[in-house]
């Protein structure tokens, strides 16, 4: 009986399977996956192929696999839950011609159809899309959708404009770009259990059960839509700096002793703010604990992450502090680099621009002053004035963390290894009484560069013992934001572009030449 069992089921998967290679057996393929959806000038497709556990081969190839294992959701933690690319050969600000009147139309009426067709009778809660225009290797911009009574019910849940079009935009292009507030419905606090209530704000537990049970024993789990929600008078702008004049510590004040009361020791807990009145939620954090900075040992309750609502004022607020940060010298910044903190300052390095390194490097010195007697390998005579330039700091730091973070991608350089040492002097230590005291000091302080050959000559002029650091501690012990936050940028320059990409190459030999030249002539690099 088990027997025959067991054969009936086997023959139901082969069956499956087979009216599934059947769907797809007319499924076109791209170099960008299979293709879903298309129409002149636009493009959705899917990778079949997604990573599976331990399959990545050599140079960070991946292996493929069928467009089954895709379907099937076992390469994700959560099943129904598609990601697609959507293409389009438009300029940015007009694909709507391509899309349609709104964006959840075309997931509803064209993207889910595309996926059901492909994959059959699966389950789909949420699409996550990534927008590219045609011939770019970087998503412009992300969307997320939730997916309920089958297709029938598209709504946004999140929208995240690239690093790049945050580079390339201004703000009021962006937030013309943007789509506005998703329609989301009301939340659910309308059916929820109010648990806390003051002066200032309603707290409602979304569930019944909205964290992990105390009673570890319970066999009551929170669902994936469990936590809080938070009713308060403010906007997104103004909610933080609210909270704290009203509370303080909010997670402290407020979330902590609800949770103690309710929640099992360590828990993670969802919480949206809403402004009382409005659908689209603030902003989402998550309450918990984590490691103390002051000691590895104890763990405190704070904030884990916050990640801003759908409305478009929360996701422009965001926006705004990032290009702050990229504009941190304070002037217009668009190009290739300006994703990275401090943008500006390599933007000019890969146009070659001196005119504007140096007006830049003017405002560092400002900050520095007269810095003859810090000059790292300086034989100018001391009574003469040097200028400062960030371009040793610049390049020292990109010498020496190109090891860790580019060195992966571009192994076949020709990679060559330099070691910098420095052996710190030795004093005679005064006897003690009748004890000899031992001569102090003879340490010696070694760092390794692993360098491109074209970084060498000018790394031999600038590296050092100690992997840069005394070129940072200046910057850091000057406390000027635009510089602190340019050299921010080189460590995150590995996580935007690739270390073979053309213009990154031309980055590196200006930078070169650059810095080579103020070493040439530090007492007239500033006009």
């Amino acid at each position: 009986m088990k027997t025959s069992v067991h054969r009936r089921a086997c023959s139901s998967c082969v069956l499956s399977l087979l009216l599934l290679v059947a769907q797809n057996a007319h499924a076109r393929e791209t170099e960008n996956g299979t293709v879903i959806y298309e129409q002149d000038g636009l493009e959705v497709t899917v990778y079949g192929w997604d990573v599976q556990p331990g399959r990545i081969l050599a140079r960070g190839e991946v292996a493929k696999t069928p467009i089954s294992y895709f379907c099937s959701g076992k390469q994700k933690s959560n099943p129904s839950s598609y990601n697609v690319s959507a293409r389009y050969s438009a300029e940015h600000n007009d694909r709507r011609k391509l899309i349609g009147p709104s964006y959840e139309g075309f997931i509803r009426d064209k993207v889910y159809p595309g996926l059901i067709k492909l994959c059959g009778n699966i389950q789909i809660t949420e699409i996550t899309m990534p927008m590219y225009k045609m011939g770019e290797p970087k998503s412009w911009d992300i969307m997320t959708f939730n997916i309920s009574d089958r297709g029938k019910s598209v709504t946004r849940s999140g929208y995240h404009p690239s690093v790049f079009a945050q580079a390339s935009m201004s703000k009021e292009e962006l937030a013309a770009m943007m789509p506005s507030a998703a329609p989301t419905s009301l939340p659910t606090r309308k059916g929820g259990k109010q648990i806390y209530k003051d002066s200032n704000l309603i707290i409602y537990a979304r569930e019944e059960v909205w964290c992990h049970p105390k009673n570890f024993r319970s066999k009551v789990r929170p669902s994936s839509n469990a936590g809080l929600d938070i009713v308060v008078p403010v906007t997104y702008d103004e909610l933080h700096n609210w909270l704290r004049k009203h509370y303080g510590r909010f997670d402290l004040k407020v979330i902590k002793p609800l949770a103690d009361e309710a929640c099992f020791p360590g828990s993670d807990i969802s919480a949206k703010f809403y402004q009382d009145g409005e659908a689209a939620y603030l902003e989402e954090v998550r309450y918990g604990l984590k490691k103390s900075r002051s000691s590895l040992a104890q763990e405190q309750f704070a904030v884990l992450s916050r990640q801003a609502g759908p409305s478009r004022e929360a996701r422009l607020a965001v926006i705004n502090k990032t290009k702050d940060i990229q504009d941190a010298w304070g002037v217009p910044c668009k190009g290739f680099f300006c994703a990275l903190p401090g943008g500006a300052y390599f933007q000019a390095i890969l146009a070659g621009d001196k005119v504007a390194v140096k007006k830049m490097d003017r405002m560092v010195d400002q900050r520095v002053g007269n810095w003859s007697t810090l000059g790292r390998g300086n034989s100018t005579p001391k009574n003469l004035r040097q200028d400062y330039s960030l371009l040793p700091a610049i390049a020292d730091t990109y010498f020496y963390n190109y090891q860790q973070r580019f060195m992966l991608g571009c192994m076949n350089d020709g990679l060559v290894k330099k070691r910098y040492s420095y052996v710190n002097p030795t004093f005679e230590m005064p006897d003690y009484g009748d004890y000899a005291m031992p001569d102090m000091g003879g340490e010696v302080d070694t760092a390794t560069y692993v360098l491109r050959p074209e970084f060498v000559s000018l790394c031999d002029k600038i590296c050092d013992a100690y992997g840069g650091e005394f070129d940072r501690k200046i910057v850091k012990f000057i406390d000027m934001d635009a510089a602190q936050q340019t050299l921010n940028g080189v460590y995150k320059m590995s996580d935007l572009y690739q270390c073979s990409n053309d213009a990154v190459r031309l980055f590196e030999k200006n930078l070169i030449e650059l810095t080579d030249e103020y070493m040439r002539n530090k007492t007239g690099w500033l006009p």
